[in-house]
Formats: structure tokens, C-alpha cells, sequence
């Protein structure tokens, strides 16, 4: 689910009920500004709702990997 964060502010208790079964994607200025995902929603369930956003041929193991080196720089 996509929104901006006026509608965020506007029906907050709404999209944090949502949140529990859906990740959702907050857009600020036109830009992807943050990701409201439930407490219990598991890493394949976020995977799974970012699919759209990640390259095609990406998966689960090169994104852990890549993040893996990244951070050590």
C-alpha cells in the first residue's frame, strides 16, 4: 500500500491497524520516506511487499549479502 504522510496524519489509527497485514509505504515530498510494517509481519512478508520497488532479479540472500558489505566499509 502506498500513501503520502498527510493521509498518514489524517487516518493514522487506520494504517497502523493495516500495518498488521500489509506493509505500507510512505511517500513525503514525492519521495519513498519510510515503511510501516507490523510488529509480527515476518522478513518474506516484507520481502514480498517490496518486490515492486527492488529490482527484478533481486533476492532475499544478494540483498543480505550487499547490505552485509555495505555496512563494512
Amino acid at each position: 500500500m502506498l500513501i503520502t504522510t498527510a493521509d498518514l496524519k489524517t487516518n493514522l489509527e487506520y494504517y497502523l491497524e493495516a500495518s498488521q497485514s500489509d506493509a505500507i509505504l510512505i511517500m513525503h515530498k514525492g519521495q519513498f520516506f519510510a515503511r510501516l510494517i507490523g510488529a509480527q509481519q515476518s522478513k518474506q512478508e516484507t520481502f514480498a511487499a517490496l518486490q515492486g520497488i527492488l529490482p527484478e532479479h533481486s533476492e532475499l540472500a544478494e540483498i543480505k549479502e550487499s547490505r552485509i558489505i555495505a555496512g563494512n566499509d
